[in-house]
């Protein structure tokens, strides 16, 4: 049995989802995001934070929450070596150090390095228009 591992949870609309603390470099209250034209949903757009760019994703939007991306909110950032990746969170405060094998609810855990690679293929195709 594989050891339980330590993950983030959030709600964005009406749908929770987890991410492994691990992957977790740190939580931004909203920023001013550069905007990407072209650059398709759920593309929100870039921003700076400790000297490197990061593309913002908008979890609402993947979520299909009703609610609509703000001016305020949360960005987890996410980091893997020379990769980064926001999730616009909205305005939820995440919870934090849940062991995977205690959460009792249903969420949707994120595969992000797959995520960034579709945000990849979206900002390519940009470059390519």
């Amino acid at each position: 049995m594989p050891a339980s591992e330590d993950i983030v949870i959030f709600k964005t609309g009406n749908e929770n989802f987890s991410i492994a603390l691990k992957d977790v470099s740190h939580i931004l209250e909203a920023v001013v995001i550069n905007i990407i034209p072209r650059a398709k949903s759920p593309v929100m757009g870039i921003i700076s934070t400790r000297g490197k760019a990061v593309v913002v994703v908008d979890m609402t939007l993947i979520a299909k929450s009703q609610g609509k991306a703000g001016k305020t909110g949360k960005i987890i950032i996410l980091r893997d070596g020379k990769v980064r990746l926001g999730l616009y969170i909205g305005d939820t405060a995440p919870s934090f150090l849940y062991k995977d094998d205690e959460i009792t609810e249903e969420v949707s855990k994120i595969d992000w390095k797959e995520l960034y690679e579709k945000v990849e293929t979206i900002l390519r195709e940009n470059i390519d228009e």
